[in-house]
């Protein structure tokens, strides 16, 4: 009996040890298994998040390529506005299309010009004297100029300083017998192509003055051009006199960069023809 029940025994413990080396295998890669499975847990989240990341990334980036592609579209349709705007507007305004006008140098200081002398009105400009071409003589401006209304004088300075004045009136030469004098001129200004900024008559009865076989002067010697003015510091600006001052202006000789006397590079005297079109 006991035999037996040894026997039996030892079969049990050969079956257990028998089961042990069926389930060992297995196991042994329980660990690994299990830590795979929390990797590509892991993993999943990550690449899940970043997934995420990318989506946003590319919709901002799709955000901006649209921005930037309708900022890209506006740009060049208000390019091709401006460019419309200045075609029609020099069609409006046209220069001397016979001689080259070389002191206005871009189509604001036209617009801004034009409207100073006449607002809404179209105008078209002529040069009647350039001295680049015609000479430095006041008998050549006199003979070309002085029975013309009204003119634009347009004035850079050696320094590269420029600005223009407006006179309305006739240059009458035979004032007071040719002894000459002062011409009366309300609508008179002086416009610095610099600053932008007009300067209005204040002295009407001092606008213009003028002297025999010589160029005009304008105000109480504001503006003067003198003899031999494109190499020799004769002409000068004392200014402000007879035409007003800006408030916001600061020292004197605005016009010539705070320095009185200057040589003149260019002179162009342009005679404005203004086109009155009354509306319907």
């Amino acid at each position: 009996m006991g035999d037996n029940m040894s026997q039996k025994s030892d079969e049990l413990i050969e079956d257990r040890e028998e089961q042990k080396k069926l389930v060992h295998p297995y196991r042994k890669y329980q660990l690994y298994i299990i830590s795979m499975f929390i990797l590509m847990i892991i993993l999943s989240i990550i690449l899940y998040n970043q997934n995420n990341k990318l989506k946003n990334y590319l919709k901002k980036k799709d955000l901006s390529v649209s921005l930037l592609t309708g900022l890209e579209k506006e740009s060049k349709g208000t390019k091709q506005l401006m460019e419309l705007i200045d075609v029609n507007y020099k069609c409006l305004n046209k220069l001397d299309e016979r001689r080259n006008i070389d002191i206005l140098k871009f189509s604001h200081e036209i617009f801004h010009l034009s409207s100073f002398i006449a607002n809404n009105d179209i105008i078209t400009y002529e040069i009647c004297y350039k001295t680049s071409e015609d000479g430095d003589s006041p008998l050549i401006f006199i003979e070309k100029c002085s029975k013309l209304t009204p003119l634009v004088f347009l004035i850079e300075t050696n320094e590269g300083y420029r600005f223009a004045i407006y006179i309305s009136q006739f240059l009458n030469y035979d004032i007071n017998d040719g002894k000459g004098g002062y011409i009366y001129d309300n609508k008179a200004f002086i416009f610095s192509l610099d600053t932008n900024k007009k300067y209005d008559i204040k002295q009407p009865e001092y606008a213009i003055y003028i002297q025999p076989n010589d160029f005009p002067w304008f105000g109480q010697k504001d503006v003067f051009i003198g003899k031999d003015f494109t190499r020799t510091y004769s002409s000068f600006c004392d200014y402000p006199v007879a035409f007003e001052r800006n408030e916001k202006d600061k020292g004197d000789y605005i016009l010539n960069g705070g320095v009185k006397k200057f040589i003149i590079k260019e002179m162009e005297v342009l005679a404005p023809s203004i086109w009155d079109f009354e509306s319907p």
